[in-house]
């Protein structure tokens, strides 16, 4: 779990991804700088493959389901409506913890894919 500030919010405090993502900040203006002082469009600048997560857009919606065997299971489990409620109000809102990332997903409607190969 992120760690939160008293008054909301998260503490971001990986600082491998932090640095990470000022290189790629720092590669971005490297490209632009390079394309205005050639004379081309500032708008073709390509992002950096390292700021992509190995997973698709659709892996990614799964995190959020992950809690589901364990508090929809408990909440089919139960007669008390009340504690139901609670239980799948919990699930609904669990999956958040899991969806807090910084790393832009590959699009596979784009065509954006990574291959491996299985041994």
């Amino acid at each position: 779990m992120p760690e939160a500030y008293g008054d909301g919010g998260y503490i971001y405090s990986d600082h491998e991804q932090i640095a990470l993502q000022r290189g790629v900040v720092w590669e971005l203006l490297k490209q632009l700088g390079n394309n205005i002082t050639q004379g081309h469009n500032i708008l073709n600048v390509s992002l950096p493959v390292k700021i992509f997560e190995p997973r698709s857009y659709l892996e990614r919606l799964v995190d959020a389901w992950i809690y589901a065997p364990v508090f929809l299971t408990k909440a089919a489990n139960t007669t008390d409506p009340i504690e139901r409620l609670k239980l799948v109000a919990t699930f609904a809102i669990s999956g958040f913890s899991n969806t807090c990332h910084q790393k832009k997903p590959f699009n596979p409607i784009l065509g954006l894919l990574r291959c491996c190969h299985i041994k």
